[in-house]
């Protein structure tokens, strides 16, 4: 998570509202932020409000806080996904909006932390299928992915190549022996977390090295 902070509000009376307590990271699922608003040695708070804001920006959420000039908490919940609050993906995508005035008047307008959102997982698909039969130990494979991210292998194939674009990407498997190879799989996760659906690779025979093509088999009599 890149988040940003336009600023804790600090006004001439210590007014302060922040958010605290964020863990980095892209965010993929509902997460929750604590925020802290105060007053200390000014003339008390007067109102707290806070709103997340997505796709859409609703009206502020009040926090119960006249009167108070110690540190007054709360924790608030924020819903990731196509029917949350943080609706929008991508950088910046989601913002957390704190405002805070005091009983002298003071009013500092809103304290913004900014949240990259992705709830989304890569989509696979086969591009070129590994030859079958195939008497080379260390075939390729291409696949398609929506987006960049750690490759996962599954069954009897793994790779070097353990990072996709999102864009064709071409894998060397590591040695194999001979054989049917009917169970090898790879899965992306992407930068959030979101992994995606396991993509079976198609079943291949590695062949010895100097065997013939099967057409060209012949029976030999004696």
């Amino acid at each position: 998570l890149l988040f940003g902070m336009a600023g804790d509000i600090f006004a001439t009376h210590s007014l302060v509202s922040h958010c605290k307590d964020i863990t980095g990271g892209w965010k993929n699922t509902n997460f929750t932020c604590a925020i802290q608003f105060g007053d200390e040695g000014g003339s008390s708070l007067g109102t707290c409000e806070y709103r997340v804001v997505g796709s859409t920006t609703p009206s502020y959420t009040q926090v119960s806080c006249n009167g108070q000039s110690g540190p007054v908490y709360k924790d608030i919940a924020l819903s990731v996904g196509s029917s949350g609050q943080c609706d929008s993906q991508g950088s910046d995508s989601c913002n957390l909006q704190l405002h805070a005035t005091d009983n002298s008047g003071n009013d500092i307008q809103n304290s913004t932390y900014y949240y990259d959102i992705d709830y989304t997982a890569p989509t696979l698909a086969q591009v070129a299928a590994v030859p079958s039969p195939t008497n080379d130990t260390t075939p390729n494979y291409t696949f398609s992915s929506t987006e960049s991210g750690t490759i996962t292998y599954g069954g009897d194939c793994s790779s070097a190549t353990t990072a996709a674009t999102a864009s064709n990407n071409t894998i060397t498997f590591n040695a194999l022996a001979q054989g049917v190879h009917s169970n090898c799989t790879i899965r992306v996760i992407d930068a959030a977390g979101n992994p995606s659906s396991v993509l079976n690779i198609n079943s291949f025979t590695v062949t010895a090295v100097n065997d013939p093509p099967t057409a060209n088999a012949q029976s030999v009599s004696t």
